[in-house]
């Protein structure tokens, strides 16, 4: 298989999508030329849609060409009854991160803040915010709070807590939405991708289910 380092190089012609999975500043570069040429972008670095004016600018190109845009699951559950909610009232949408404090390392937040992990030895909440702030300050470890902002269509919607806790069972993510359509509760437990244990495996899991849907007669919404 080739490797191009350009998309210049690309046979556009022959291309159905280009899959993104390096990071939100290459998504930044990258997605205007792919859905400018009428590429279908499957985009997994969702942290960077947090900024309105991104997204838009990547809608309108979507629209403006007929490309679509699609965004694994990743690590988590429940986007389509967040979407589903929507429809009615939601009254309030949170997402409690915990992971083992290793997972956490290097994170932007743990280091302006001086957070030592190593002293942390039973469960402690070290951020709770809105998902801007929350992507922002890691953005390696908490990329389902961009998903549930894009399910939610409203950041605002959306509070955000990651906890550090040395007994935690994997990466674990509970959602709580609240509203008209009543209440729903998800809890999961992942467990590490065994290359990199500050996301889970679920989350490349979920590519590869993408992918697979992509080429299906039978679709789920």
């Amino acid at each position: 298989m080739p490797i191009h380092t350009d998309l210049a190089t690309l046979k556009w012609d022959r291309l159905d999508a280009v899959l993104e999975a390096a990071s939100q500043a290459a998504l930044r570069t990258i997605a205007p030329q792919v859905l400018d040429r009428g590429v279908d972008l499957v985009a997994l670095s969702a942290g960077a849609t947090l900024d309105a004016g991104f997204l838009s600018s990547l809608l309108t190109a979507a629209q403006a060409s007929g490309a679509r845009i699609w965004v694994p699951s990743g690590a988590i559950g429940a986007l389509d009854v967040v979407r589903a909610a929507r429809v009615g009232e939601v009254k309030s949408i949170t997402l409690t991160t915990t992971k083992p404090p290793v997972a956490l390392a290097d994170a932007p937040w743990v280091v302006d803040q001086g957070i030592d992990l190593s002293s942390i030895d039973s469960r402690q909440a070290i951020f709770s915010g809105g998902p801007v702030d929350a992507v922002r300050g890691f953005p390696q470890n908490v990329n389902v709070a961009a998903l549930l902002t894009l399910a939610a269509d409203d950041p605002d919607r959306l509070r955000v807590t990651v906890v550090a806790d040395p007994d935690a069972p994997g990466n674990v993510h509970e959602v709580e939405a609240l509203g008209s359509f009543g209440t729903m509760r998800l809890r999961l437990e992942n467990r590490p991708s065994e290359t990199n244990p500050k996301t889970s495996a679920l989350a490349a899991q979920s590519v590869i289910a993408l992918l697979r849907q992509l080429g299906s007669p039978l679709r789920f919404g």
